[in-house]
């Protein structure tokens, strides 16, 4: 969180408000994202019974459309900066590197 904030406050900064909100919408998208993975996981490793096929190509094809979605609406959306969303998408990425090389 501390990165994300840093990030959105540094690109509002430099690059305008609307850099910053794409930043902050790239990021939700990707936490969103990140849960729905960690729970599909939960669900398909669990011993009390794993889910149905249609039910597990349901959740992971949903997960997709509202990342498609998601794109589309900030490639559409004239005041989204696309660089900004893209930079937000990778902030989880980046805060698991940073942790990495901090506890090595």
């Amino acid at each position: 969180m501390v990165l994300l904030i840093a990030i959105s406050g540094v690109g509002g900064w430099v690059y305008g408000f609307w850099t910053a909100l794409s930043i902050l919408a790239g990021a939700l998208a990707s936490l969103l994202n990140l849960k729905v993975l960690d729970r599909l996981a939960g669900r398909l490793l669990a011993p009390e019974g794993k889910p149905s096929a249609l039910r597990f190509l349901a959740l992971n094809g949903g997960r997709m459309v509202l990342m498609l979605g998601g794109l589309f609406a900030m490639i559409q959306i004239p005041f989204l900066s696309v660089p900004g969303a893209v930079l937000g998408l990778s902030i989880p990425i980046l805060s698991a590197m940073l942790e990495a090389f901090y506890k090595s």
